[in-house]
């Protein structure tokens, strides 16, 4: 067994009482609050990097709150986007769907920005071990 434990398949040897089970509230508010900053990336590009930054910083609280596994955080992350993906291509063809806006889709948008913060938490918690 290797002195680092993500090599080992072992994310942490913390304890329960150094988790912080509410902690997926920081990444659902980021992609909310990221999403609504980013869809306004119409009126300026400066709103998108704006919305990137805001899930990006809440993707690396979340991981350094509750550290787990990227690859079991990151199943419902990607089911939400094949779900939300199919759900977007085929909502118009059903009567009485109109066409989804980008607006509707907001929160798809800071997606890219949580994913890269629970790498950069992870990383940051990598280089503390």
């Amino acid at each position: 067994m290797s002195s680092a434990p993500w090599r080992d398949g072992l994310v942490t040897d913390a304890s329960a009482d150094e988790r912080r089970p509410w902690s997926w509230v920081i990444g659902s508010m980021g992609l909310s609050i990221g999403g609504s900053v980013a869809a306004r990336y119409e009126q300026s590009t400066v709103w998108l990097a704006l919305g990137l930054a805001i899930a990006a910083c809440a993707g690396a609280a979340w991981q350094v709150c509750y550290r787990r596994d990227l690859a079991d955080r990151l199943v419902w992350l990607s089911w939400l986007l094949v779900t939300a993906m199919i759900l977007w291509g085929t909502l118009p063809a059903i009567p009485g769907f109109d066409e989804p806006s980008h607006k509707n889709l907001a929160s798809l948008m800071a997606m890219p920005g949580l994913i890269a913060g629970l790498v950069l938490g992870e990383q940051w918690q990598r280089k503390r071990d």
